[in-house]
């Protein structure tokens, strides 16, 4: 399925405006918030290249 023009830019608007809210979130805790956080993180798996954790951060608008 191909989009169009304004569908693919509609969609990296959306992506962009998640990945912001995210990355002010993520910069507006502490240290101590944010390895609190990590550790609360629900791990997904653990192989050779470390662990993958899930961590609901927010409820975001767009889900």
């Amino acid at each position: 399925m191909k989009l169009s023009l304004e569908e693919r830019s509609s969609s990296h608007d959306t992506r962009l405006a998640r990945y912001t809210a995210v990355s002010t979130a993520l910069n507006l805790l502490s240290n101590e918030q944010l390895r609190k956080r990590v550790e609360q993180a629900t791990v997904l798996n653990t192989g050779i290249g470390g662990t993958t954790a899930s961590y609901k951060l927010m409820v975001y608008p767009y889900s």
